[in-house]
């Protein structure tokens, strides 16, 4: 009996770990709004511009942040910035943003870049955005690496307010390496010999011949 429950045992745990390699290994990602950010600098203007004050600004898109994974090779795009415009003419910018994650721990990217707009009545009639430093992969200290774009091109700009986006794709990752299966069924093992143990003390001392056999009678 022993030893069938033993072979029932080493049957279970390999089927478990068989079915856990089996399974699909993610990357997680969490972004960190209080780490994000995007910074903006008009660069130039014309003469419509400096009698309309108009001008360009940009913000991180409204329902940026959450949670998500991503299986080798898969990306992810969610809105990232957005523009508004104000008053007529043309302008020429610099833009500065960071796209910030609690997890993976301390990943981040950041690039710099330019672009213009045209501008009528606070209208983005057309506009440009290009970046410097994406797409950037990033590599984790076990090994596994990730890769961040900004949307950006030229005539990307039109409308009241513009939302651009942002891609991740979790280009390779590492499996952790588990714990071999020997030793969970090692320890497995030691318990249910333990349990049988127990169970035969158990049955010997409540055995009815324990209570039928004679006595000593002290004299």
């Amino acid at each position: 009996m022993r030893s069938t429950l033993l072979s029932a045992l080493a049957a279970g745990v390999l089927t478990f770990f068989s079915s856990g390699s089996a399974s699909a290994i993610t990357m997680d990602f969490d972004i960190d709004l209080a780490n994000s950010n995007v910074s903006l600098t008009q660069t130039g203007s014309g003469l419509a511009c400096s009698f309309t004050s108009c001008g360009i600004s940009a913000s991180l898109a409204p329902g940026l942040g959450g949670a998500f994974s991503l299986g080798e090779g898969d990306s992810s795009t969610f809105d990232f910035l957005q523009f508004e415009g104000s008053g007529y003419g043309g302008t020429t910018y610099d833009i500065v943003a960071t796209l910030a994650f609690t997890q993976p721990a301390g990943g981040s990217t950041t690039s710099g870049g330019s672009g213009g707009a045209l501008l009528i009545n606070g209208y983005i009639a057309g506009g440009s955005l290009f970046w410097d430093s994406v797409p950037a992969t990033t590599t984790l200290a076990d090994g596994s690496m990730y890769t961040v774009d900004f949307q950006g091109g030229i005539a990307l700009l039109a409308g009241n307010s513009i939302t651009t986006s942002a891609t991740v794709t979790a280009d390779k990752i590492i499996a952790p390496v588990p714990l071999p299966p020997s030793v969970f069924l090692m320890i497995a093992g030691f318990g249910v010999l333990f349990g049988l143990r127990r169970r035969t003390g158990t049955a010997r001392r409540f055995w009815p011949g324990n209570f039928l056999a004679p006595r000593a009678v002290a004299v």
